[in-house]
């Protein structure tokens, strides 16, 4: 039978919060677009998120490899592709070493896709955070190092397991180019909730 696909009054309401919740693009206004000190060919951004992100921050640490998570304030940071990203609780969002306006606007882009993940997930996963936020901040690349078989024997393509380690933790590579340890454990430390979430550049 045609028409429309049932909806169950439970994925109704659901909609209706995820609706009121998730930001869009109209959620974030860019205050500032100025050269980057380390880079005057490339410019860095101030902006302004219109939405609280104490709820959210916790959950896009436990997600995001290299993170640190301050306290008071609390500001989330992370660097991808050498890209410092800072992320305040009140919604300030700053970003250095951007190429151009276009990646500008795709880094918005999937910061936003970042904070909507971390508040889908917080809808269902209320608890047990301060847990894993204490080992995470606990976690080093020397404790990681720990739980290799520290041969040096180059299956991973480094010169050695410490080096392997090193770039994993700061989010440089992959957590499963290691044959001799399970990538999936190592992965949890680093990153025990999984968001399903990247940046990608061109």
């Amino acid at each position: 039978m045609g028409g429309r696909p049932q909806t169950t009054p439970r994925s109704f309401v659901n909609d209706l919060l995820l609706r009121n919740l998730l930001l869009d693009g109209a959620g974030v206004e860019v205050l500032d677009v100025s050269p980057c000190m380390a880079d005057d060919t490339r410019i860095k951004f101030i902006a302004k998120i219109n939405r609280s992100l104490s709820d959210v921050l916790p959950v896009l640490f436990l997600s995001t490899p290299n993170s640190k998570l301050t306290r008071s304030p609390m500001i989330l940071s992370f660097t991808v592709e050498q890209h410092n990203v800072m992320i305040g609780h009140d919604g300030n969002l700053a970003v250095t070493y951007v190429k151009d306006e276009a990646e500008k606007d795709h880094i918005i882009e999937r910061v936003i896709d970042l904070i909507n993940r971390g508040i889908k997930y917080n809808l269902s996963h209320r608890r047990g955070l301060e847990g894993m936020i204490n080992e995470k901040r606990r976690l080093t690349p020397m404790s990681l190092y720990e739980l290799f078989p520290k041969t040096n024997c180059g299956d991973c393509d480094e010169v050695g397991c410490f080096n392997y380690v090193a770039k994993m933790f700061s989010g440089e590579t992959g957590f499963d180019r290691c044959p001799h340890v399970d990538g999936a454990a190592i992965r949890s430390a680093v990153t025990p909730v999984d968001l399903g979430w990247r940046i990608e550049f061109a």
